[in-house]
């Protein structure tokens, strides 16, 4: 079985990052800085599933211009981080990861499922001319925690930022037109919400796609 300290940590997160062209910069490598403090364990057996809702969103992406049209992907973050390597391994879209939690044996986010996933796959990852970009968003980044949940366990939850989406003047400049965000929450979060307001208020087109009503 493979232990943590089997893994070259730097090597998974430059395979992940490799390909972000212009999105580079969004890139976030909390996730695999704060695992160098962590003691060793044994990673999880992993598997990987094209379930309705990746044929879901193959369906979507085949219909779509990947030139013209950036993909953002909201989920939990184990079915998140298979989603984006699928979609690197098999429509060569290359995914952005944007979970900028510090993992903690104890935090409330990233738990052993996720680590062992986002290593196993990385190591796994192949290089790709991208044909696109798509954007993957952790949609358990935060939550409604009682104040017991809170004191039991480290508190890593975090917002997405300006600094963690491209801007309207990016995105022109890259000859995108549209951006198809795919979720599956009764409600969006108040980070991305305001992002897509703001993105609105420039004549930005975004479309909303909710996952698994097909």
């Amino acid at each position: 079985m493979k232990k943590l300290q089997d893994i070259d940590l730097y090597s998974v997160y430059c395979k992940w990052r490799q390909g972000a062209g212009p999105f580079e910069c969004f890139f976030r490598a909390a996730n695999f800085t704060s695992l160098k403090h962590f003691n060793n364990f044994d990673l999880l057996e992993i598997t990987l599933d094209k379930d309705k809702i990746f044929k879901e969103i193959e369906k979507i992406i085949k219909h779509s211009d990947t030139k013209k049209t950036l993909f953002m992907i909201e989920m939990d973050d184990v079915e998140g981080i298979k989603t984006a390597y699928l979609l690197q391994d098999e429509q060569k879209l290359k995914p952005i990861l944007t979970f900028n939690n510090p993992l903690h044996p104890n935090g409330l986010i990233g738990k052993i499922e996720y680590i062992s996933n986002l290593l196993k796959l990385g190591e796994q990852l192949n290089p790709i001319k991208p044909e696109g970009f798509v954007f993957i968003l952790n949609q358990n980044r935060f939550g409604d925690y009682q104040d017991e949940e809170l004191k039991k366990f480290f508190n890593n939850q975090y917002e997405l930022t300006d600094e963690d989406l491209p801007p309207y003047e990016m995105l022109c400049q890259l000859g995108f037109e549209e951006i198809i965000y795919m979720y599956n929450m009764k409600q969006l979060k108040e980070d991305v919400t305001s992002y897509f307001q703001y993105l609105n208020d420039k004549k930005f087109k975004v479309i909303h796609h909710i996952l698994g009503e097909e």
